[in-house]
């Protein structure tokens, strides 16, 4: 078992990392490997009048362009993700449909909950603890869209992007019930710490926290972990001894500790080095 971890995908605009002459391990993968999904997957997104997620009912949307729209997008689902040879897991990010998203099943894997996409495809939840290949994995995806003003809602922006003080304490509930010890936490968006060392590392050029990020930031201080990826900046960087922020690259969990295991840690640029 395998487990990879890449950034945001946007519904097809930034899935190019994951064809198989850049992500050269799908071609021996088994539905026993996963690839994660860190935020703003994008493949269930278009506005869906029908009420129901299945193709059939697809068809009998009366507006051509929607019909075509939905049509289009489930056949870009299956050809990248449901008919591939792994398994992929979702964190949400800001840019999820999230009332199409909240009709999928919610069902038991990994020790936690899930939403069941297909037999393929899976959304980790905000707050849960995952068991994966003797892991445990804290997800809690989400965050505030900086254009937020630009889209219309229910249509482009949902509120759920953002958590709730609920989400919140779940989290914290959950994370107790652990002993405040994860192995690996798996995040769209980053710690006000952390966005800080972004900002000085002229990595983002804004220092705008939103609730996720205060809430994160507790997160960080309260828990003890191996590392952390998230995405949502659009840009590769190994950002300190543990966090990793994640976009185009396609890393393999196990190459990171074995690599840190031989070699000191020393922050660098994904274009250097894996």
């Amino acid at each position: 078992m395998s487990i990879y971890i890449t950034g945001d995908t946007h519904g097809g605009i930034d899935e190019a990392k994951l064809y198989s002459r850049y992500f050269k391990d799908s071609k021996k993968c088994t539905k026993e490997d996963y690839l994660i999904i860190l935020g703003d997957w994008g493949y269930v997104f278009e506005y869906n009048p029908s009420d129901i997620e299945s193709d059939e009912k697809f068809l009998t949307v009366e507006k051509l362009h929607l019909r075509n729209k939905l049509v289009s997008e489930r056949k870009l689902l299956n050809y990248m993700f449901t008919n591939k040879k792994y398994t992929t897991l979702v964190v949400l990010g800001n840019h999820e449909n999230y009332d199409r998203i909240k009709k999928f099943p919610v069902v038991d894997k990994f020790e936690g909950k899930v939403r069941k996409i297909n037999d393929s495809v899976f959304i980790l939840m905000r707050g849960e603890i995952y068991t994966i290949d003797g892991y445990k994995f804290f997800t809690f995806g989400g965050a505030e869209s900086m254009d937020k003003a630009f889209r219309q809602e229910g249509i482009s922006w949902w509120r759920e992007e953002e958590c709730t003080p609920e989400q919140e304490e779940y989290a914290f509930e959950n994370l107790e019930k652990h002993g405040n010890e994860v192995d690996f936490i798996l995040t769209h968006t980053c710690s006000v710490s952390t966005l800080n060392e972004l900002f000085q590392m002229n990595y983002i050029y804004s220092r705008q926290y939103d609730a996720q990020n205060k809430f994160l930031e507790k997160v960080k201080q309260e828990v003890d972990y191996k590392y952390w990826f998230f995405g949502h900046m659009h840009k590769d960087c190994r950002i300190n001894e543990k966090e990793f922020l994640v976009f185009n690259k396609v890393l393999k969990l196990d190459d990171i500790e074995n690599e840190d295991k031989e070699n000191p840690y020393k922050r660098f640029s994904f274009s250097d080095r894996m």
